[in-house]
């Protein structure tokens, strides 16, 4: 346990109440150890972090997301997840593959590429995924 998960547990069963929400949960750490909170390393973020912020960017459902549909907005918010997994956390292609349903590694190779490709010639999609990067960067 890192020393601000023990700082919050202590702080919570000294005055016995809940956990505060996610985002309060950091300040509190911060207020009570005097510690700057470190940011996120590879090893630490995990693919279903990742999964679940860009679910909530694009309001898309994680059944959605790592199912088989095939529709556009399912489609984008996948690939786009699946290309910060791969350009955020050290996971290999089968690794994130699995993550995603149990697809073929070469799916998020393919991902991967195309979001790369789409990144240079779409601001729209560039300002989108530069908003999820800096959210990534804040856990």
């Amino acid at each position: 346990m890192n020393h601000l998960a023990l700082a919050c547990f202590r702080a919570r069963v000294v005055k016995a109440v809940p956990p505060p929400p996610t985002s309060i949960r950091l300040n509190v750490g911060r207020h009570l150890t005097g510690w700057p909170i470190p940011k996120a390393t590879p090893e630490d973020l995990s693919i279903k972090v990742i999964i679940g912020i860009v679910c909530e960017f694009y309001q898309v459902p994680l059944m959605e997301l790592v199912s088989a549909r095939k529709d556009k907005e399912s489609v984008r918010a996948r690939h786009v997840a699946q290309y910060l997994c791969k350009k955020n956390t050290k996971f290999s292609f089968p690794g994130i593959a699995k993550q995603f349903g149990d697809r073929d590694h070469t799916a998020i190779m393919y991902a991967v590429r195309k979001i790369e490709k789409l990144r240079a010639i779409d601001p729209t999609l560039d300002d989108e995924i530069s908003k999820l990067e800096a959210r990534i960067s804040c856990i």
